[in-house]
């Protein structure tokens, strides 16, 4: 398995000095590795970094700080999960921008309040 988490960036003139780092966008994953034949499967997984991911449901006033990963279509083929209810997103959903949330399942009790997660309104 090969992962990349970050990528420096250097300036092309040697003569100056700076560098920074940053996670790939979609757009290179997509153009540098999506193509690569060698692979068996690639999938690009983006995490939410900041103090803004809190879960919440309309008319609720109840929020839940969350980790929040942003995946492609292909995560669900990599990575195996047992999903209580429900179903992963396909390439079709992710390729036409659909916000879908897929939550734990200790996460679906502390919102449900006897109604089923995939009942209520998403994102």
């Amino acid at each position: 398995m090969l992962y990349v988490g970050s990528v420096e960036i250097y300036p092309k003139d040697t003569t100056q000095r700076g560098m920074s780092a940053s996670n790939l966008s979609l757009q290179t994953v997509k153009s540098v590795f999506y193509p690569l034949k060698s692979a068996e499967t690639v999938t690009a997984v983006f995490n939410a970094f900041g103090d803004d991911n809190l879960l919440s449901l309309p008319g609720q006033k109840f929020e839940l700080p969350m980790t929040v990963k942003y995946t492609d279509a292909n995560y669900w083929n990599l990575f195996r999960f047992r999903f209580v209810e429900g179903k992963p997103y396909s390439k079709e959903e992710f390729a036409s921008g659909i916000r879908n949330a897929v939550i734990d399942a200790s996460t679906a009790k502390g919102f449900s309040a006897g109604t089923p997660p995939s009942a209520k309104p998403c994102c």
